[in-house]
């Protein structure tokens, strides 16, 4: 299992942007919900913008799953790459998951 977080992302000193790795595919994309069932309008923009880039562009399959801050964390044992985007977990959760992968 592969987790795409800021600490992995090469980050430009001048745009800020996030660049995936070349070879990265997501299977899952975490985006932020406001409250649940309601995404956050910067959680719904960057969702779609991993939509339009590995769905509609190339052709992934890729469920999308929207959480809250004070929402358990989704099962992620069936997914290789998991993409969260405008939202975190605490660094231990990330660490878990990655291990999860090496098992």
């Amino acid at each position: 299992m592969q987790v795409l977080t800021n600490k992995d992302a090469t980050v430009q000193s001048i745009s800020k942007t996030n660049q995936f790795p070349q070879d990265f595919i997501p299977d899952l994309c975490i985006f932020h919900n406001v409250v649940t069932g309601f995404a956050c309008p910067d959680g719904l923009a960057a969702a779609w913008v991993v939509r339009q880039k590995f769905v509609i562009e190339q052709g992934h399959d890729v469920k999308f799953i929207g959480c809250c801050y004070d929402d358990s964390p989704p099962n992620v044992t069936e997914y290789e790459n998991i993409l969260v985007v405008d939202f975190s977990f605490d660094l231990e959760l990330f660490e878990f998951w990655e291990n999860l992968g090496k098992g």
